[in-house]
């Protein structure tokens, strides 16, 4: 799973840098291997990449999260959330999948 974020990260960069936002990705310990399509896997990502650049004002950050949760794979794409305070200077996360590992 990580390397399939690492190559939708890596793909997204140059949009991300015109568009004036910060794109950061965190590999949280090892996640546990995921029996999924790839290709799936891959637009699965590419979306929620997509998505948290669409809806990230420039100046933004958009922070995506591989880890393990529960002993399950998760990947997680937090950006500003117009519903949070924004004098707590909190993020929420606006997106997330997790798949059942193998």
């Amino acid at each position: 799973m990580a390397e399939v974020v690492r190559a939708a990260v890596a793909a997204t960069k140059g949009r991300a840098k015109a568009a004036g936002i910060d794109l950061e990705l965190q590999v949280q310990a090892t996640p546990p291997p995921v029996l999924a399509d790839r290709r799936r896997l891959q637009q699965v990502a590419a979306q929620l990449l997509d998505n948290g650049l669409k809806f990230t004002p420039a100046g933004g950050s958009v922070r995506v999260v591989v880890g393990n949760r529960d002993d399950c794979c998760l990947l997680r794409v937090d950006t500003p959330d117009p519903a949070c305070p924004r004098t707590t200077g909190s993020r929420c996360s606006r997106s997330s999948a997790s798949c059942p590992t193998t």
